[in-house]
């Protein structure tokens, strides 16, 4: 059963719920969606946007969120399971892009100003633990980037790419390390064998 809310206030504002919290819409059949939307784009110039939303925020000391997707594991152990997913997909017979083709792209834009305050990620991916008794397996547990057992990676350059301006004070300066000392290591893991990267205490130095 279709179960929806339409709550009018002040006779202007309306916000639409599908199903509740404590009595959600049941997905009973295979393969169900709860909300489907099909679009095809035939525009050639400017940018068409299959879902756009977009959330002003005009109150100080708020949090504004445009778009949140959650997923619960409750009952039963699901075989796959995300958050969100996100796909940049080219036919089989053609489609393909000039510029920059993303699965997922994050971007927080700084205004011509100085911004007084706060700490930015362009994406930020976390493992949340919610206590001293959260554990996952050990296996792979924050596996973050992957590519499928025996693909093909040797025309990919660049597996992780950082780039940028290089000199003093930028995120990658490339002059010899000469001078600097060894004060820590991060650990990863690389094909599921852990592994650690060195840095030191400064930028690398001219001889």
């Amino acid at each position: 059963m279709w179960i929806y809310r339409l709550i009018k206030r002040n006779n202007t504002e309306t916000t639409f719920t599908l199903g509740t919290s404590t009595v959600p819409v049941v997905l009973s059949e295979a393969d169900d969606k709860g909300l489907g939307a099909y679009f095809s784009g035939t525009v050639a110039s400017g940018t068409t946007y299959g879902e756009y939303v977009r959330l002003d925020g005009n109150a100080a000391g708020a949090e504004f969120i445009a778009g949140r997707h959650k997923t619960l594991l409750k009952t039963a152990a699901a075989g796959n399971a995300h958050g969100h997913h996100a796909t940049l997909e080219m036919d089989t017979l053609a489609g393909h892009v000039t510029g920059l083709g993303t699965g997922l792209r994050g971007n927080v834009v700084v205004p011509e100003r100085a911004v007084s305050a706060g700490t930015y990620y362009g994406v930020m991916a976390e493992i949340y633990p919610l206590g001293a008794t959260s554990a996952l397996p050990a296996s792979n547990a924050c596996l973050c980037i992957s590519a499928p057992t025996g693909a093909a990676m040797d025309t990919v350059v660049n597996a992780i790419e950082f780039s940028g301006a290089d000199g003093t004070g930028k995120m990658i300066y490339t002059a010899t390390d000469t001078h600097q000392t060894f004060v820590g290591s991060v650990k990863i893991r690389v094909n599921g064998v852990t592994r650690y990267l060195h840095f030191t205490d400064d930028q690398a130095a001219t001889s």
